[in-house]
């Protein structure tokens, strides 16, 4: 009984998504003039041709993924379509085969 009590709880296994998630988030540099990382809701979504394409948006942008959260969609077309927003919203691109990663603010209307 005595050393049932020292035993942690077993953490929850990540799915493969998040683990690809944690993965292309340690490889991020956020381009200047972008907010920290939690500060985001992450939108993630495999597109038709296999890669991980991400937005990354501020609280005032609503989408699926509260801040701090990285959430997957269940398609490309699912992923928030918002085509402003400066640095407030990060476009990501990743090739998990070759692992290029692509990280940009969005245009400014």
């Amino acid at each position: 009984m005595a050393l049932l009590g020292g035993c942690a709880p077993a953490e929850s296994p990540q799915t493969e998504q998040e683990a690809l998630a944690k993965k292309i988030e340690s490889r991020l540099k956020l381009p200047d003039g972008a907010h920290p990382l939690d500060s985001y809701g992450r939108n993630y979504a495999y597109a038709e041709d296999g890669t991980v394409v991400a937005v990354y948006a501020a609280p005032h942008w609503p989408t699926d993924a509260k801040v701090g959260e990285a959430r997957w969609h269940k398609s490309y077309e699912a992923l928030p379509r918002i085509m402003d927003g400066g640095c407030s919203v990060i476009s990501v691109s990743y090739n998990p085969e070759t692992e290029d990663l692509f990280v940009g603010c969005n245009g400014v209307a």
